[in-house]
Order: structure tokens, then sequence, then C-alpha cells
């Protein structure tokens, strides 16, 4: 017989091997959702994904974060086109209502976000007023509002502490770590890359460099944090900093590189006075370095006042001109390229002309949601600094302090860079939004004693 004691000592290892078996079966559901060649085999997947969500619900959720990559290679079912995230979603839902309704053990949970998520619904409602593409406003308004939100209030409702968000935060960084080694290696091999300006810049899964590089930032300061306060995490989250890091490089996205480098200056702050001088430093020997680069080089992305500082110029100069045409209700959901290309193109930007959003996430919220849907995004931030604020003070655990260190340096970043290029208003960036809003509020919750996980 085995003694109690040691019962209890196999108990956690036992849940470890559980949730890894579930995370394995999750993946190969979704494979087989995939990669299945007719369509009804492709929905026994989704069915096997449900039951796996039934029995982990976290795993569920885990498996919409790390397909958030792929969201570019959607599956056709007859007429329809479903992608991995939004499967993953919508199996995760199904089977969190059945266990509602079967076993009884799910409750829904409120937010200290509700109010702004409710001036946020009311906004993107309104905002279907004024567009002229109501078919693609109605698509912008599932994916980019609905979708995320749903994900939220599921973190929310199976989530009620922050080691229970863990299988989350994994899922984030073992999937920007895979798209950044595949990033990497089609630089190397010079597949499936940009080659504009002088430079070579990698692309990942993503139709943009600039995307990729939206993405790896999420990931970035959070990986950095983990390797940063929780020694038990320094050696996996090390080796995730630097293959990330090194795949950002590889975007040459200026927006990408300012945004780590605010991300990494929150990180530097909150470490102590002495690394933030010590990164402030590097930063400046990095600008200097990429200066000379660009001059010597002839890499025109490389140099200040270039083809891409008059680019964005031209698409601000075009947006304000929107805001001031339409202030309130703005212009709706994913309608911007079309007045854009209609209305407010500037004559001296003919070269470009495909541009789908402002490069500006103000600007791009007032516009696709109108003043209020800015407000209510407004309140949402300040609420987010308030509740990391509270979480920094009274955290004593050293992964609380990590993930609040990260996910703040993360949102910092994303603004930085969000004001160059785009923000809020992409799949994967919706959802990885809502997932730091759900991990500094229960990090906000969390005892002050907790120990470390």
């Amino acid at each position: 017989m085995v003694p109690l004691s040691r019962g209890w000592k196999l108990a956690p290892l036992t849940a470890v091997r559980g949730t890894w078996l579930a995370a394995a079966l999750a993946a190969a559901a979704l494979l087989w959702y995939a990669l299945a060649p007719a369509v009804g085999l492709a929905l026994l997947g989704a069915g096997a994904l449900v039951a796996v969500a039934f029995a982990q619900p976290r795993i569920g959720l885990a498996a919409v974060v790390a397909t958030l990559p792929t969201y570019y290679f959607p599956r056709q079912l007859g007429g329809l086109a479903f992608s991995l995230p939004e499967t993953a979603l919508a199996c995760t839902a199904m089977a969190v209502v059945l266990r509602a309704a079967l076993r009884r053990d799910v409750q829904p949970r409120g937010s200290r976000f509700d109010w702004a998520v409710a001036l946020l619904l009311l906004a993107a409602l309104l905002s279907l007023l004024p567009t002229e593409y109501l078919r693609l406003s109605l698509r912008a308004l599932r994916t980019l509002v609905l979708e995320p939100l749903l994900f939220f209030y599921l973190v929310r409702a199976l989530c009620p502490d922050l080691p229970s968000v863990r299988p989350l935060w994994l899922a984030l960084l073992g999937a920007a770590s895979a798209i950044s080694l595949m990033a990497l290696a089609q630089v190397g091999a010079r597949l499936n890359v940009v080659e504009v300006e002088g430079v070579r810049r990698a692309l990942g899964l993503y139709p943009s460099p600039n995307h990729l590089a939206l993405f790896l930032g999420r990931a970035l300061p959070l990986a950095a944090a983990l390797a940063c306060w929780v020694p038990r995490w320094r050696g996996p989250a090390s080796a995730a900093t630097l293959v990330i890091g090194l795949a950002l490089a590889a975007t040459f996205s200026i927006g990408g590189w300012l945004g780590a480098a605010t991300s990494g200056a929150v990180l530097a702050l909150l470490l102590g006075r002495r690394t933030l001088v010590g990164f402030a430093g590097t930063c400046l020997a990095a600008a200097v370095v990429v200066l000379v680069l660009g001059e010597r080089l002839g890499i025109a992305r490389l140099q200040p006042g270039g083809a891409t500082a008059t680019f964005r110029q031209q698409i601000w100069t075009s947006a304000l001109a929107m805001v001031r045409d339409h202030p309130l209700l703005g212009i709706g959901l994913d309608n911007f390229l079309y007045r854009y290309q209609l209305e407010y193109m500037l004559p001296e930007a003919w070269a470009e002309p495909n541009i789908s959003h402002p490069h500006n996430w103000l600007l791009q919220f007032w516009l696709e949601l109108g003043l209020l849907g800015l407000a209510a995004f407004l309140v949402l931030l300040i609420q987010f600094s308030r509740l990391a604020c509270r979480a920094w003070c009274a955290a004593r655990a050293a992964e609380t302090r990590a993930l609040v260190a990260g996910v703040t340096a993360s949102l910092a970043g994303w603004l930085v860079h969000g004001a160059l290029d785009n923000s809020y208003f992409l799949v994967d960036l919706s959802v990885l939004f809502w997932l730091h809003l759900a991990i500094v509020e229960l990090a906000a919750e969390s005892d002050r004693g907790a120990a470390a996980a």
C-alpha cells in the first residue's frame, strides 16, 4: 500500500502529466482538423477537441493562444472558412457550456473591466451605422470584438487564480518560439522572406514582417521577465528570449524595435536604477550601430527621415482628414482601405494604395469605433495601469511579479509600436490584448502571501 504522504506527493505530478497529455491530444485533434481531406473527417477532429476541452477547459484556451500565428491559413468547410484559433475557441466554448450543464462546476465571473467592455460593445454596434461595407464590418465585429471578448470571459470563468492561467502564457511563449525558429530558418534559406530596401525581412507565417514583429513583441517581454524574476523558469525563458529577440531583429521592423526597446526599458525600471542605466547605455550603443550600418551599407530602412517616415506622414494626413469628416462615429470597422483609396489618398501616395489601417492606434480606434470606442479603449488602459500598479506593489511570489512586469512591459511596447503600425485590430493581437488584461486582473486578485509556484 502506498503511504498517504507519498500519495500526496505524487498528486501534483499526476496532474502535470494529465495536463501535458491533454495538450498533446488537443494538438493532435487540431492537426487532424486542419489536414483531414474530407469535411466529415475534419469535424471528427473538432469533436475530439471538444472532448479534450470538456475534460480540461484551460487546455482549450491554451490551444486558442498557441494557434494564433496560423490564423491566415483557415480550414475550408463547404463554402465557409474557419481558422484554427476560431475553431479552438468555438470548441472550448461548446465544451464549457456542456460542462456547466452537466457538472455545474463552471460559473461566470464578472470583471473590473465590465463597464469599459460595455462601452466598447456599444461603440462597436454604433460603428455599424456609418459603414459603407456592412459585410466587412460584421466580420470584423465577430473576429476582433466578440470572439476576443468571449475568450476573455472564458478565461475569467475557468481561471480562478494566477497559477491556473499558466497553460495560456506557456502556449504564447511556445508559439512565439516556434514561429521565431521558422522565421530565422526562412531568412537563412532565403525562403518566404521580403527583400526590400537592402534587407531580408522575416515573415514566419504572417503576410507582413511588421505583423510578425507585433506578435513577437507581445511574447518577448514576458519571456524576459520570467528569465529575470523566476529561477525555475530561467533556463527555458532565457532560451525563448534569445530566439524571439533574434527573430524580432530579423523582421527589420523599426516600430517593432522601438516597441521592444520600450518594453525593455519598463522591465529595466522595475529591476532597479542600475539596470535601467545599463539598458539605456545598451540601447544607445545599438542605435549608433544601426545608424552606422544603415549609412555604410545603404540600407534605406535604417536611415532616419527616409521613405518609411514619409509614408507614415502621408497616411496620417489622410487619416486626420477622415477624422475631421467623421469625428463622432468614425467610418466603421474595416472600412479604412476603401475610404482611403476612393476619397482620401494623397496624390503623392499613389505608389502604395493598398493601406488597410492608419498606422496609429489612436487614429485607428477613432476611425473604426468612433469617439466612444476610443474613450472605451483609453478607460481600459487606465484600469489596466491601476491594476498593474496594485498587483506589483502587493505581489510577493516571483512568478506573480514576473507576469505583472511582463504584461505591463508588453502593453507599453505595444502602444509604442502601435503608434507607427497596427495595434489591436488584428485577430492575434486582439486576443492577446484581452489575455494581458486577464493576467493583470488575476494578479491583482491574488493573495499577498502567495508562495512562488
